[in-house]
């Protein structure tokens, strides 16, 4: 049934290395929004053009161009826009050039959105930077409050004028926290079909969708995506060329073509109809207890961050109960911090007892004491929630318990954090426990 994409474009396999090309330019946008948040940089919504400032981008409203550009100017990166265009596209046309520059070829030639010009293959390039420019727009943390509602395709258009944001950026962030099963996709209309077919360009699945992926499947038909017949249309129906043993309930709305493409696109959603079995995956439970008690007796770890200054367990707070829980994980930490050359931000330290208890200590804040700025560094606590979830798949460990991590002394955003757990491990197939302490 699927299609994998047949890569072939060189700024591509370039940047990705035999890699995952989606996966790596997710990757690359979520570090980058990171580290422009440990600048100050919050929302939503998330402003592309201070991100740009950040990035020491100059960005200039230009009304001659059809969309936007990137280019170099005496060593300075330069974004021109056309400033006729409505907030959200110039707020997405914005975060797609910022996406272009993660390409190591970017400076090259002068990139025009929407002009004439070339090679067959560079759709794979302009689809990566609209994944990339939905990532900058909409990254972890954000739209959390929606993750438990059912949008449809009309309720997601209000919210991406809400929100000045992409109907493809919205789509994709509602796919990646959705408890409930759903899948997002981009799709284009191919060229030169008298009788039109359609190519999924990517799919990007909630955490309890437990089907394929269909990026890169072509339909020979679909007449929910030809009920789309100009930018901005919506169209709904239940589709059978999706799945060949299913039936599934699709939205759509008709988008803007490719650079150097007249055919339409379309971004939509995909339901399970009833004969689409799903999966259940794991979820963030909140509860009242100690986290530094394991609530189970193996198979779980307790997480938690300390600072970069911090080579014992020692003083009040959660790891002075969990000194008291785990004085052998204790010793193990000081010891690390002493011999270790990997006592830095964004660096973890596991430990593994007998029991298969485990504990990781994330380096994701800055110092200690009072600051006038937050000290968590979000960019640490994404690399190391990444070697958080790379420890557990290797020790077979399901079940993370913590306390809410980077939002007491550090000051970090809970919304933000939360985000961040949902997407690096629960979406990995990680349960995690949240346990506040009883209020007395």
């Amino acid at each position: 049934m699927q299609n994998p994409i047949k890569w072939a474009n060189k700024s591509v396999l370039d940047f990705a290395q035999c890699d995952d090309p989606i996966v790596k330019i997710e990757e690359k946008a979520q570090s980058t929004v990171h580290e422009a948040m440990d600048k100050g940089w919050s929302g939503p919504p998330f402003d592309p053009l201070k991100l740009a400032m950040l990035m020491n981008f100059q960005v200039r409203p230009n009304a001659s161009i059809p969309d936007a550009r990137i280019k170099l100017v005496n060593d300075v990166k330069v974004i021109e826009f056309n400033p006729n265009k409505s907030v959200g596209r110039v707020n997405f046309s914005i975060a797609h050039e910022i996406a272009h520059t993660f390409f190591g070829d970017w400076n090259e030639r002068i990139r025009n959105r929407l002009c004439g010009g070339g090679d067959s293959h560079n759709w794979q390039l302009e689809m990566l930077c609209n994944i990339g420019a939905a990532e900058i727009l909409m990254p972890p943390g954000a739209f959390e409050n929606y993750k438990y509602k059912n949008v449809s395709i009309s309720e997601a258009l209000d919210l991406s004028r809400k929100f000045n944001v992409s109907m493809e950026a919205l789509l994709i962030r509602l796919a990646k926290i959705s408890t409930s099963p759903l899948m997002a996709f981009a799709a284009s209309r191919l060229q030169g079909n008298e009788s039109p077919k359609y190519r999924i360009d990517y799919s990007i699945p909630s955490a309890n969708w437990g089907k394929d992926k269909l990026d890169g499947l072509i339909l020979n038909k679909s007449e929910t995506l030809s009920q789309c017949v100009a930018i901005g249309s919506t169209a709904s129906g239940k589709e059978k060329d999706f799945y060949p043993d299913s039936t599934v309930e699709v939205q759509a709305i008709g988008l803007p073509p490719y650079p150097y493409s007249d055919e339409m696109r379309y971004a939509g959603i995909i339901r399970p109809s009833n004969n689409l079995k799903t999966c259940k995956n794991p979820q963030i439970e909140f509860r009242f207890g100690d986290a530094s008690n394991p609530i189970f007796n193996k198979n779980v770890a307790i997480v938690h961050i300390v600072n970069d200054r911090a080579r014992n367990w020692s003083g009040r707070g959660f790891t002075h109960s969990l000194y008291r829980s785990f004085p052998d994980a204790a010793k193990d930490y000081s010891v690390w911090t002493t011999k270790s050359n990997k006592f830095r931000l964004g660096e973890i330290h596991t430990y593994l007892n007998s029991s298969d208890q485990a504990v990781v200590s994330v380096i994701a804040q800055r110092g200690y004491g009072p600051s006038s700025t937050p000290r968590i560094r979000y960019s640490s606590l994404h690399l190391g929630l990444e070697k958080t979830s790379s420890f557990l798949k290797n020790t077979g460990i399901d079940t993370v318990q913590m306390p809410r991590i980077g939002s007491g002394q550090a000051g970090g955003d809970w919304t933000i954090i939360e985000g961040m757990i949902y997407e690096y491990l629960v979406v990995r197939g990680i349960n995690v426990k949240v346990l506040d302490l009883p209020k007395r």
